[in-house]
C-alpha cells in the first residue's frame, strides 16, 4: 500500500483532477498502524488522521494510466544508452542541445531473435528510469569514475510474501495484524504487514544482511521454489551456515527467535507461495543514494525525477510522494516555459525557432526545479535513513513505538 501525503502525492492527484476517483479506490485501505516487538506483543496502536489515505500500487498505476491516450507509452522499450547527439563538442546555447537515446524494442521480439534497437533523438530528456537510471549515468554523472556510478546497498534485503483468507484461517492472527499496517521489529529485522481485500495480507520481511543478494547465499535447489530449505533458512535455529556450494549462508540473523504467531505467519505465507504455480521467492536488495550524493551537475535539456533523482530506503514512506511532486513541479516549469515562448514569438518564427526559444526558456526553470527538488528530497532521504537505523537497532520496537507516538497525535483505543 502507498500512503499519499497532502503537500506532495495528494497535491499532484488534485492538480490532475483525479481526487474523487482516487478516493473511490482508497476506501478499502485503513490508516491504522500497529507496532509490536518480535514476540507479537503490541507496544502501540495508532489511528491515522485521514489526511494520508492509502491506495494499492496497482490501483494508483491503473488510475494514472487510464487518463493517458493508449499510444503515449511505448511498452517493452528498454533504454540501453543515452548520450549527447554531438559528442565532440557541446554547444553553450541551451536551445541547441539534442540527445540520442537508444532503446531495445522487446515488444517486437519474435522466435528468439535479438530484439531490434531503436534510436530516438530528443530535445528534452526527463529521466524517470528508476534505480539504475541510464539517463543519470549516461548524461549527468559523467564526471564520476565508473566505480562511483550507481546507488549504494543499504544493508537491508526485502522478502515479499502474500497470505490470503486470514479472517477465517486464523482469526487471532488476523486481529493481531489489524486492519491497516502492522510493524514487528527485533534482531535487526523488520516485518511489515499491509492488509488487502478478503482478509489478505502482504508481508514484507526486511532482513539486515552484509550481502546484497540473499538468494546467492541459498542453496541452488532452493532459489527457484519456496521449498522447505527456504523455510528452514528463515525460521530454523539449526539452519545451515553454508550452502551446498560452500558459500557462507548466514551473514544475517533469521526469524528463529521470534514469537510463534509471527513465525507461523511466515510459514503460512511460504506455504501459500509454494502452492502458487509460476511464482518464486521475491527477494530484493534495498538500494539508496547517500543524502550528500543526490545532486548532479545541471545540464540543459536533461533532468531527473523519482528514484532516478533521489533513491532512498522506504522507511519514510516518501518515494512515491516525492515522485508525484516532482512530476507536478516539472509539468509547471514546462508549461511556464511554453507560455513564455508563445507570448514572445514573432509572426515569422519557424518551427525550429519556436523549439529553440522553448528550450532556452525552460533551462533556467529546470535548473530551479532541480534545486528545489533536491533540497526537498535530501530532507526525506535523511529521515528515511535515520528511521532505518532505528528500526534495525537494539530495542527497535520500543524506539519505533515512541517514534509513531510523535507522528500520531492520539493512540487508537
Amino acid at each position: 500500500m502507498l500512503d499519499l501525503h497532502p503537500n506532495t502525492g495528494l497535491a499532484a492527484i488534485a492538480a490532475c483532477g483525479l481526487m474523487s476517483e482516487f478516493q473511490a479506490r482508497s476506501v478499502e485501505c485503513d490508516e491504522t498502524v500497529i507496532v509490536a516487538d518480535k514476540y507479537g506483543s503490541v507496544l502501540g496502536s495508532f489511528e491515522g488522521s485521514g489526511t494520508q489515505p492509502e491506495i494499492s500500487q496497482h490501483a494508483l498505476t491503473k488510475l494514472l494510466l487510464s487518463k493517458l491516450p493508449g499510444d503515449y507509452i511505448k511498452w517493452g522499450h528498454e533504454l540501453i544508452s543515452a548520450q549527447p547527439r554531438d559528442v565532440s563538442e557541446q554547444p553553450k546555447d541551451p536551445g541547441t542541445y539534442q540527445y540520442a537515446l537508444m532503446f531495445r524494442d522487446r515488444s517486437r521480439l519474435k522466435d528468439f531473435e535479438a530484439p531490434p534497437d531503436v534510436e530516438v533523438v530528443a530535445d528534452l530528456v526527463l529521466g524517470a528510469d528508476g534505480t539504475w537510471s541510464r539517463t543519470r549515468s549516461g548524461l549527468l554523472d559523467t564526471h564520476k569514475q565508473p566505480y562511483e556510478l550507481g546507488p549504494s546497498y543499504s544493508g537491508v534485503q526485502m522478502i515479499t510474501l502474500d497470505v490470503g483468507g486470514l479472517t477465517t484461517r486464523d482469526p487471532e492472527l488476523d486481529a493481531l495484524l489489524g486492519p491497516g499496517s502492522f510493524f514487528a521489529l527485533g534482531d535487526g529485522n523488520v516485518m511489515i504487514s499491509q492488509r488487502g481485500a478478503g482478509g489478505a495480507a502482504r508481508i514484507y520481511l526486511y532482513v539486515s544482511s552484509g550481502e546484497n543478494n540473499l538468494l546467492d547465499m541459498m542453496p541452488s535447489t532452493a532459489r527457484s521454489l519456496p521449498s522447505r530449505v527456504i523455510s528452514d533458512m528463515l525460521l530454523s535455529t539449526t539452519a545451515a551456515t553454508t550452502t551446498s556450494e560452500g558459500r557462507e549462508a548466514r551473514s544475517w540473523t533469521n526469524f528463529s527467535t521470534w514469537g510463534p504467531k509471527l513465525r507461523g505467519l511466515i510459514s503460512v505465507a511460504l506455504e501459500d507461495l509454494a502452492g502458487t504455480v509460476g511464482r518464486n521467492l521475491d527477494v530484493k536488495a534495498i538500494w539508496m543514494r547517500p543524502v550528500d550524493e543526490l545532486a548532479w551537475p545541471h545540464r540543459a535539456g536533461v533532468t531527473l525525477l523519482g528514484d532516478a533523482a533521489h533513491l532512498m530506503t522506504p522507511f519514510a514512506g516518501e518515494g512515491v510522494n516525492l515522485a508525484l511532486r516532482d512530476a507536478l513541479d516539472l509539468a509547471a516549469a514546462i508549461t511556464r516555459a511554453w507560455d513564455t515562448t508563445i507570448c514572445a514569438r514573432d509572426a515569422d518564427d519557424t518551427h525550429d525557432d519556436m523549439r529553440h526559444a522553448f528550450k532556452a526558456a525552460l533551462d533556467p526553470l529546470a535548473h530551479e526545479f532541480e534545486r528545489v527538488m533536491v533540497t526537498r528530497a535530501e530532507e526525506a532521504a535523511k529521515e528515511s535513513w535515520d528511521n532505518l537505523q532505528i528500526f534495525t537497532s537494539e530495542n527497535a520496537a520500543k524506539k519505533a513505538a515512541a517514534l509513531y507516538r510523535e507522528w500520531y497525535s492520539e493512540p487508537a483505543s
